[in-house]
């Protein structure tokens, strides 16, 4: 117990007092420490779960003596859905462990693995699994969400790569979760967040990958955006007949003391270098002042950019999806729109920025959206905008700022297209879109999902959704 429970008044979500007998009841059913009053939203109390017999007691816990509960690993989430105020979170960051099958061409990791956990013992072998851009981004969420990133156009998302999981349930039960083992849970976790259960175990696909790959960061001054949006439609001609092994991201962010917005072009190539410069020939043509391409060992580029890291606590975020062909003057606008969110709060958002995401949707959209509960698998050009901030200013305010953004831009789709889908990343949103939009077709089933498994709607942090009536 990593604190005095005698000093410490804990309150039930109905505001009643939790005795000193319910903290005594904890201390024993668990193996792993716990903390009471801890810093994270002021939540009452953290139990740092060394294995499933740690999470199963847990859950029974909340549910007893009525407190509000959240599911930590990564802590990536962009709105809190990691932490609680006065309640109790399940800390995962203690199981990392991780084993690898090359016989299977699998590999599986604990709940609180990062992908750096597996990537980097996996590239040792000669192999890759499917994960994000970020090495330090928890397994669990990026798979619970869906996932894409740099190996997506080859491989499909991070859900069609999970093989199996185990799940505890809300009444403490654990389960395994795949094709053959409860097949309806392990549709609903692909996709569905946290909504069912706490994942303690993931087990994926693993690919063979030989050599390094092209990546890196190209800069442009901001006279060169028009340039640089005009070449767009050939640069996304190039990664459909590069075989899912190109990815370019272009990012709009605003370098410290500088009056403007840059765009910036990060590009990913998985083949040889003669290859990838002729792919970047049309963006090097538009003379950027900066190139940092070069062949790196894949482990590398999933490494945090300092370049790219932000430098406030606070993130808020949303995405939007632009119509095909490419639309330079919604993306124009875009800018304009990010230019003045900077200037209206100045150091307080920096660095914010928006990323367009221009990547292979052969792979991913192979899979039926009925199939999983991520269900936007249609080719898109995915708009993400984070806005980074410090505690100057509330997150409410900067979450409508940044929806206020991002609806424009779906605004503007829904104008040349009015029967397109409001369709969203999982994975990159703030949290502050509608549920019932964010799964469409896919809701109603996952209401069902979630009144046979989680009917006292125990999970209610990450895109909750509410069980069916009876």
């Amino acid at each position: 117990m990593g604190s005095n429970a005698q000093d410490i008044k804990v309150f039930s979500r109905k505001q009643q007092l939790l005795p000193e007998a319910a903290f005594q009841e904890l201390k024993g059913a668990v193996q792993g420490e716990v903390i009471i009053k801890a810093w994270i939203r002021e939540a009452a109390i953290i139990i740092f779960c060394e294995t499933d017999q740690d999470v199963a007691p847990s859950l029974k816990y909340v549910q007893k003596w009525d407190l509000d509960v959240a599911i930590a690993a990564g802590r990536h989430s962009h709105y809190g859905a990691s932490s609680t105020s006065g309640g109790l979170v399940i800390d995962l960051r203690k199981m990392r462990k991780v084993e690898i099958d090359i016989e299977k061409k699998s590999v599986t990791g604990q709940g609180g693995c990062v992908a750096a956990d597996l990537e980097k013992p996996l590239e040792e072998k000669g192999y890759v699994a499917v994960f994000g851009a970020n090495n330090e981004t928890e397994i669990g969420g990026i798979t619970l969400g869906g996932g894409t990133r740099y190996l997506t156009g080859q491989h499909g998302m991070v859900i069609d790569n999970l093989l199996s999981a185990k799940v505890v349930l809300a009444d403490g039960s654990v389960v395994e979760a795949s094709e053959k083992s409860n097949p309806d849970l392990f549709w609903g976790i692909r996709g569905g967040g946290s909504n069912f259960g706490v994942v303690t175990e993931f087990t994926y696909k693993i690919h063979e990958h030989k050599g390094d790959v092209f990546f890196g960061i190209i800069a442009f001054s901001p006279d060169k955006s028009k340039k640089l949006l005009g070449i767009i439609e050939d640069l996304r001609k190039d990664i459909e007949s590069a075989d899912g092994k190109l990815v370019w991201m272009i990012a709009l962010a605003r370098f410290p003391g500088q009056p403007k917005v840059h765009p910036l072009v990060l590009m990913f190539y998985d083949g040889p270098e003669e290859e990838a410069k002729k792919f970047l020939a049309p963006v090097v043509a538009l003379e950027p002042f900066v190139n940092q391409t070069s062949m790196k060992p894949y482990t590398k580029i999933t490494d945090p950019m300092p370049a790219m890291a932000p430098n406030h606590n606070r993130v808020s975020s949303s995405n939007a999806t632009l119509t095909s062909p490419f639309d330079a003057a919604v993306v124009e606008t875009l800018i304009d729109d990010l230019d003045a969110f900077l200037n209206k709060y100045g150091e307080a958002v920096t660095p914010s920025k928006v990323v367009i995401e221009l990547r292979s949707y052969r792979a991913s959209a192979a899979v039926d959206p009925a199939a999983t509960a991520y269900r936007s698998r249609a080719e898109t050009i995915l708009v993400v905008m984070e806005a980074n901030h410090d505690d100057s200013v509330s997150n409410l305010v900067i979450r409508e700022e940044v929806k206020a953004i991002t609806d424009k831009v779906k605004a503007s789709k829904k104008q040349k297209d009015p029967k397109s889908e409001d369709t969203f990343n999982f994975n990159v949103s703030g949290g502050i879109e509608k549920v019932k939009d964010a799964y469409g077709e896919n809701y109603p089933r996952l209401r069902e999902l979630k009144r046979k498994y989680d009917p006292n709607f125990v999970f209610n942090k990450w895109y909750p959704i509410p069980p069916a009536e009876e």
